[in-house]
């Protein structure tokens, strides 16, 4: 019998951005909110299906409107997992933090958000991901 797949090209309509710094969740949300006039609050956790019996918990924030949403996730899973795994981003397991940008949020575009959130005090480093480079990018797709 022949068997057929099917193969399914998503649309990675978002842009990353890594983040690096020992704060608490809920000051680098302040500290966003404040430098580019959003207003992130706590959502949910995001619960990720690694498999079908492996899940991870990841806390997030999220600003929405009508045309946006910008979301900061802690890259490390809420629950101490133990491996590689327990990212969301597990190729960058460096950056303490990624914030997804989609749509228009602000009056920034990607790089300018970057510059002006690299004025705040207590980041220790941010930069854009390459998301075609990503093989955890299907991670942001909800």
């Amino acid at each position: 019998m022949k068997v057929k797949k099917l193969h399914i090209d998503y649309e990675y309509d978002f842009e990353l951005v890594g983040i690096s710094s020992s704060v608490k969740a809920f000051k680098l949300a302040w500290a966003i909110n404040n430098k580019i006039g959003i207003n992130l609050k706590k959502a949910e956790d995001y619960n990720l299906k690694r498999t079908q019996d492996e899940k991870i918990l990841i806390a997030n924030y999220i600003f929405e409107t009508e045309h946006s949403i910008f979301r900061l996730f802690k890259n490390r899973a809420v629950e101490g997992a133990i491996s590689s795994r327990a990212y969301i981003v597990p190729e960058h397991p460096h950056f303490d933090y990624i914030a997804m940008k989609k749509g228009m949020v602000s009056v920034y575009d990607t790089m300018g958000m970057v510059d002006a959130l690299k004025t705040v005090k207590f980041l220790e480093y941010i930069t854009n991901i390459d998301i075609t480079k990503l093989k955890s990018r299907e991670n942001f797709l909800f």
